[in-house]
């Protein structure tokens, strides 16, 4: 079983209940979260990982929000590798407003991904200084989203706010 065989038989069998069931508005939309804009962790194959995304799309997801990413060259390359293989729906980028050393190194973990090294650099020295480490989230989190708006690529933003909504309810966050 490829690693994307359970996820596209879980949204065939949604989107035919959706169809089959009279309650459920035929306008619902289903999204393909945690779709990772670097390759998902476990496949060695970038290829493959995004062929095992297009299997899930065309098994009848709506839309991609994404995992979180680091730089915004990642998730514009990651579009653009949709487009070539034929995914035409819209990608919605996962954004992290950064709120701690500690989270961060956690969720890092856990998602198996590896920030830059310019911003392990910025953290390393604010490590025990929460306050700076929130202020460059918010700055870092809102130059993402202005770039990738500039870039004409996103219909919107998921924000991982890890139930610290303060960081993207914040008037610094004006994207």
């Amino acid at each position: 079983m490829s690693l994307g065989t359970h996820h596209t038989k879980c949204h065939e069998a949604l989107r035919e209940r959706a169809r089959a069931n009279s309650l459920i508005s035929p306008s619902l939309s289903l999204s393909l979260s945690l779709s990772y804009p670097n390759g998902h962790p476990e496949c060695d194959d970038y290829e493959k990982d995004l062929a095992y995304l297009k299997e899930k799309i065309d098994a009848g997801a709506d839309f991609i929000i994404t995992q979180l990413f680091f730089e915004t060259d990642t998730f514009l390359k990651f579009v653009a590798d949709c487009r070539r293989i034929g995914i035409t729906c819209p990608i919605v980028p996962g954004i992290l407003p950064i709120q701690g050393y500690a989270s961060l190194r956690h969720l890092t973990k856990l998602s198996k991904l590896t920030p830059p090294e310019h911003i392990i650099e910025i953290l390393e020295a604010s490590k025990d200084d929460d306050a700076a480490i929130r202020a460059f989230g918010i700055e870092y989190a809102t130059k993402m989203c202005r770039d990738l708006m500039a870039a004409g690529v996103v219909p919107g933003f998921h924000f991982y706010t890890l139930n610290h909504e303060v960081c993207t309810a914040s008037e610094k966050l004006q994207v």
